[in-house]
């Protein structure tokens, strides 16, 4: 990337990475209490409210946030059922944290929203308030509302003593968090200054060049390196990637299509790659030049997010759709939230009408650095290599 934009980037990993401890902390201390003193009984519904309950604490814990989800749900609902509102804000409450590591943060908010009411009220548990709080924390961290999390993150610290005594935390590490997000904020204001223009075309420019693929260019080839080997690997990710692909593709009305190779001794243009490692830089495009010419545009994926947690299917869609918008030539990014090229997680989950405008004028206009006529890039990159030239390597991100 042209933009050194890393600073911002490091304040976001470094604040979820404090915040992911002290909800670990808080949770761990809690998971082997009782469940809010409620006491079993013999009817079905209840021995089958309080099984879920303690399945979902479990697998909560044990980060299968899947089955905790589906075990919060069916226990939410019994507690309805049952006209329990301190197991219904309990069970929605966590419901709602599930969700929010799943990557459902509209569901995750609708669920705290149906908790949030019950867990205030007089005579709940403070535990329960203060699992609300810390999974809406959580929720807008990850949107990127960075001033809604700073308002749920004071709202917290206001609590009393009893409440943090409760699960067993300090207000040390939320007002670090609180420090942290000042400084984060202010750098999202300096880079969020929206134009009001169509696009960004001035931003996707890489040192005032059009980058982009050549006219003649009617397919890029792409290799997907298996990560079946990966502990943790889901195919939705590769599935994902292939996804974003045909949306782009979309948004330039088939001028140019992606298609995939199976072997990698083929000739290819890309080459997709899945580390099972944790990076400030979840997803790469690595693209590299010699003069105006381009010799190779690759893609990586670092699959570890800061709660050593691997991404869900969902996160990796909208990556995949942010780095192919750099391998297309969108060599900058938009500074404006709402796009699918701002350079920090938000609310977008799609090309927006600038990110589409953007790339049209990218390739309305002649370009200046492009891949050679006739050649796949791996192709033309051996040449480049036998010749001992030395080509200029930029990441994008």
């Amino acid at each position: 990337m042209a933009y050194n934009r890393m600073n911002n980037r490091k304040l976001i990993m470094k604040f979820k990475r404090n915040l992911v401890h002290l909800i670990l902390i808080a949770f761990l201390a809690y998971g082997n209490s009782s469940i809010l003193g409620y006491a079993a009984d013999t009817t079905a519904i209840k021995v089958q409210l309080q099984s879920n309950l303690k399945a979902g604490q479990s697998a909560f814990f044990n980060q299968d946030y899947p089955e905790a989800e589906r075990c919060f749900k069916i226990a939410g609902e019994d507690a309805a059922a049952l006209g329990n509102k301190q197991i219904y804000a309990y069970a929605y409450s966590y419901l709602g944290f599930s969700q929010v590591y799943l990557d459902k943060l509209d569901e995750a908010e609708l669920n705290l929203i149906r908790s949030e009411p019950l867990a205030f009220s007089p005579g709940i548990a403070p535990t329960t308030k203060m699992l609300t709080l810390l999974a809406y924390i959580e929720l807008y961290t990850r949107r990127g509302d960075i001033a809604t999390a700073q308002k749920y993150i004071q709202q917290t610290l206001n609590q009393d003593d009893a409440s943090f005594l409760a699960i067993n935390i300090t207000r040390e590490p939320l007002k670090q968090s609180y420090r942290n997000n000042q400084i984060l904020q202010k750098n999202i204001d300096e880079l969020s200054t929206p134009s009001k223009a169509g696009n960004y075309i001035k931003d996707a420019l890489l040192n005032g060049k059009v980058l982009r693929w050549n006219d003649e260019t009617k397919v890029i080839t792409i290799y997907i390196s298996p990560g079946s080997h990966i502990k943790g690997w889901n195919p939705e990710y590769a599935d994902n990637f292939k996804k974003a692909c045909l949306i782009w593709q979309g948004v330039l009305n088939n001028k140019i299509q992606f298609q995939f190779v199976e072997n990698k001794s083929d000739a290819v243009d890309t080459i997709v790659t899945w580390y099972a490692d944790q990076s400030a830089k979840p997803a790469v495009t690595e693209s590299t030049y010699l003069k105006d010419t381009m010799v190779k545009a690759d893609i990586a994926f670092h699959l570890i997010d800061n709660s050593n947690q691997f991404y869900v299917p969902r996160t990796i869609y909208k990556l995949s759709l942010h780095e192919l918008g750099h391998l297309l030539g969108i060599s900058g990014h938009s500074r404006n939230p709402g796009d699918i090229m701002f350079p920090a997680t938000t609310y977008a989950i799609k090309p927006s009408s600038r990110d589409i405008s953007t790339l049209l004028e990218l390739y309305s206009r002649p370009a200046q650095i492009t891949n050679p006529s006739g050649k796949t890039l791996s192709e033309y990159q051996g040449e480049v290599i036998s010749q001992g030239k030395h080509p200029i390597v930029i990441l994008n991100h």
